[in-house]
């Protein structure tokens, strides 16, 4: 209520309620809270801003994990990758975790690319 909901500190919080809601197998609640947060991001930052990163590799790895959603996971992986790229493409061990999982996921696909195809 201080920040309100697209403060990102307000963005932080729902973030945090929808892995709550992921976490106790609330799995619709989850994911409409996620999208809500996704929507708050874009809303004050645009479609690439650099507070969509958290919510949609977060949101990407638990639909690998545990919903076995590897098109989904993947999607939403490739888009925060090249949002990080094209605002700030300095490595770092955030990054580099971005990489990782993404190839995690190309593996259960059966797919040997590990970079997403950035050019599309």
């Amino acid at each position: 209520r201080v920040y309100g909901e697209e403060h990102p500190r307000g963005i932080g919080i729902h973030q945090n309620i929808a892995s709550m809601l992921y976490q106790k197998g609330e799995f619709a609640r989850a994911k409409e809270r996620f999208q809500r947060v996704i929507d708050l991001a874009e809303r004050i930052g645009g479609e690439q801003c650099l507070h969509l990163l958290e919510p949609l590799t977060r949101w990407g790895l638990q639909r690998f994990k545990s919903m076995k959603d590897l098109d989904g996971a993947a999607a939403l992986y490739e888009r925060a990758i090249a949002i990080r790229l094209a605002k700030n493409p300095t490595a770092d061990r955030t990054f580099s975790g971005y990489y990782h999982d993404l190839a995690q996921i190309r593996r259960a696909q059966g797919d040997q690319r590990l970079l997403p195809d950035l050019q599309t």
